[in-house]
């Protein structure tokens, strides 16, 4: 897929997953302008080769079905891939909001956000990055407040799910879903300042990968959560 232009080189990265041209077109075209290095893909198996070429910060996942941005997810957390991951979901009902959630999304929103808001959100959270290029003014820090507030509700609400699907997948002694799961719980516990629980979920899924399962570990981030499992 073609790749716009890039700012300096210091800026960060997105990946930008779409079927439909149009909208790869526009989300490409707000994140460039607010000094992202943008590249595209068109399905799931096309963004996965370009995540694990580039190495984005943020892929904003704006495929037609929930489930397919919820598979999409679940791929890169499995592949390693540690960007904040915004999906967007045009009339996602409740049960695919949930699932994109578990499946790692920092957020899920009904349409594309201000690029600004996204810069400001997730930047405070990258490494320091060159000055954004000049684009539209940048929102106050009341309205970034609300968003982070609303991102960390959705996490509160998500967690037992998320401590569930790995406490379940170590218990069928299954190191594949295991890694998923628990790659997923650290990406979005790190990104939304959740270290204990972004850190035990990481140890979980390097192992995994590795093919072992951690039960110690899981009975930790289990007790560290607080949440109960069905075991």
């Amino acid at each position: 897929m073609p790749t716009h232009r890039p700012p300096p080189a210091a800026s960060p990265t997105a990946l930008v997953v779409a079927e439909d041209p149009a909208d790869r077109g526009r989300a490409a075209g707000l994140l460039a302008a607010g000094g992202w290095v943008v590249s595209a893909a068109a399905d799931v198996r096309e963004a996965v080769r370009a995540a694990r070429r580039t190495g984005p910060d943020l892929v904003v996942s704006a495929l037609a079905q929930p489930r397919e941005s919820a598979a999409l997810l679940r791929r890169l957390r499995l592949a390693g891939c540690r960007a904040h991951l915004v999906v967007v979901a045009r009339g996602a009902r409740a049960g695919d909001r949930a699932e994109l959630l578990a499946a790692g999304a920092v957020a899920c929103l009904p349409e594309l956000p201000e690029p600004g808001l996204v810069a400001r959100l997730l930047l405070t959270r990258l490494p320091p990055v060159a000055a954004p290029a000049p684009g539209p003014a940048l929102p106050d820090d009341r309205e970034v407040g609300r968003l982070e507030a609303g991102l960390r509700e959705d996490h509160a609400r998500a967690l037992p799910g998320r401590v569930r699907a790995v406490a379940d997948a170590a218990h069928g002694g299954d190191p594949v879903a295991l890694a998923a799961a628990a790659g997923a719980l650290a990406g979005v516990s790190g990104q939304l300042g959740d270290a204990e629980v972004a850190g035990l979920s990481s140890a979980i899924a390097r192992a995994a990968r590795r093919g072992e399962v951690a039960d110690d570990l899981v009975g930790v981030l289990v007790t560290v959560a607080g949440q109960p499992t069905s075991r």
